[in-house]
């Protein structure tokens, strides 16, 4: 009897044992499984400060990467080139930070990672300092932010997202001129405002299918004329500029339904604002856009 009892708890151990070393390898092949997704269970909330010092060089790039985040960048009346937070909730997004004197990088790579990230966001908070010549490239994915350029120093701006829904503003106006203003993003929402502010001698701005408003508010800053081409896709596009600048629109691709306001009808498929005259500098805006409607407007 005793040799029973003996052998039914020996049997009991064992199965036990057995039931643990499957439950920890379900757990394994689980958690790996899972990781390799992208949708396995965070490990808590990680931030990564950001503060870098003031450049010596008179112009510094500064390029900006990430994917899908909630990103909001300011400006800053401050000393240091650069402050905030990246808050990620993910190991494999660590941030990386290059600091040279004339090149700053900040960014969170997502090629090379296995698995997916779709369900992954970072939230950026950066400040950008007013008293500092930049040349500023930002890249990024899928993403809700807001972009306030006012008073910054930019040389040039190349923007390029994903699919986003976002804000650019121009407060106040660039201390500098803005050789160049690149914005490219697929299937998007934005809304552009202040943008004479920017100070740009051109401007190129191409959207996916979507909706997008350009406000050219702001004045020009010089005696030369500016040149905005907007390539769209299937869009709701609207134009707003000042009334007492000198606007002239020009028409380009498939058909648009066109919402002219107070615009006049210069030619075959031109507008013009009442305040237009050649002889003046004036803001040329040529959209090529495919099938969509687009409304102008101005302000006062």
């Amino acid at each position: 009897m005793k040799r029973v009892r003996l052998l039914i708890v020996a049997f009991l151990v064992l199965a036990l044992l057995l039931l643990l070393g499957c439950a920890g390898r379900n757990a394994g092949n689980s958690r790996n499984e899972d990781e390799k997704s992208g949708s396995w269970e965070q490990r808590g909330r990680m931030v990564e400060e950001i503060a870098i010092a003031a450049k010596s060089a008179d112009t510094v790039r500064m390029d900006l990467r990430f994917g899908a985040a909630e990103f909001r960048l300011r400006p800053a009346n401050m000393s240091p080139l650069a402050e905030g937070q990246i808050v990620y909730y993910d190991h494999r997004l660590v941030p990386e930070i290059i600091d040279d004197n004339n090149y700053v990088k900040i960014s969170q790579e997502t090629s090379g990672i296995a698995g997916s990230l779709d369900n992954v966001k970072t939230e950026w908070n950066l400040n950008l300092s007013t008293r500092q010549v930049l040349d500023l490239s930002i890249s990024a994915g899928a993403f809700d932010g807001e972009f306030d350029f006012s008073g910054l120093q930019l040389t040039s701006l190349s923007m390029a997202t994903g699919a986003a829904e976002g804000k650019v503003i121009f407060n106040k106006r660039n201390p500098q001129k803005m050789r160049r203003f690149d914005f490219s993003t697929g299937a998007s929402s934005f809304k552009l405002s202040g943008l004479l502010n920017a100070d740009f001698e051109h401007l190129d701005f191409k959207g996916g299918a979507g909706s997008y408003t350009l406000d050219f508010g702001g004045s020009l800053q010089h005696d030369d004329s500016v040149q905005a081409d907007i390539s769209v896709g299937v869009c709701d596009l609207t134009i707003i500029v000042p009334h007492d600048v000198s606007t002239r629109v020009v028409m380009k691709g498939a058909l648009t339904s066109i919402s002219p306001g107070s615009f006049l009808v210069a030619g075959s498929r031109e507008y013009v604002n009442g305040a237009y005259n050649s002889a003046k500098p004036t803001l040329e805006i040529i959209i090529n856009m495919s099938v969509g409607s687009l409304d102008l407007k101005e302000s006062r």
